[in-house]
């Protein structure tokens, strides 16, 4: 049955076989395995990347956010600060229009009462004109 087979031949398959291995090794699977390991590497860097890329936008969102509200307390206090502005500088016109209205209005009273005094006078001076030309009528008659 092994008559066939020669230990040359054994030897010259197994040489063979081993100078294949070696030559698949440094052609093939030592260039194949640095390529993955290569690749697992720059895998790994971007994901890295990629996570502190995240934790900087999140923390930008977070100043963000931070700066949003501390916009519109500012917005807040700025608005009441100019309502607070605009209600005194309201209240004092009102004031001053209210006292320049009270004037005006004493005055008119003043101004009324002397026209009133002057009117009595003048109808008082003119009574006796009016009872004489009341008995010269009543005489006609």
């Amino acid at each position: 049955m092994f008559d066939d087979v020669h230990l040359s031949t054994i030897l010259s398959t197994m040489f063979i076989f081993l100078l294949m291995i070696v030559v698949l090794n440094s052609i093939l699977y030592k260039p194949l395995l640095k390529f993955m390991s290569q690749r697992d590497e720059s895998i790994r860097s971007d994901e890295a990347k990629v996570k502190q890329d995240f934790e900087k936008v999140s923390s930008v969102i977070e100043e963000l956010e931070k700066i949003k509200k501390s916009t519109r307390e500012d917005i807040f206090q700025i608005k009441q600060k100019a309502l607070e502005n605009a209600r005194a500088e309201a209240e004092v016109e009102f004031n001053k229009k209210r006292q320049e209205l009270d004037k005006q209005m004493s005055d008119f009273y003043l101004n009324l009462a002397k026209d009133k005094e002057n009117l009595e006078r003048e109808l008082r001076a003119r009574i006796p004109e009016w009872k004489n030309a009341l008995n010269t009528n009543l005489k006609n008659i």
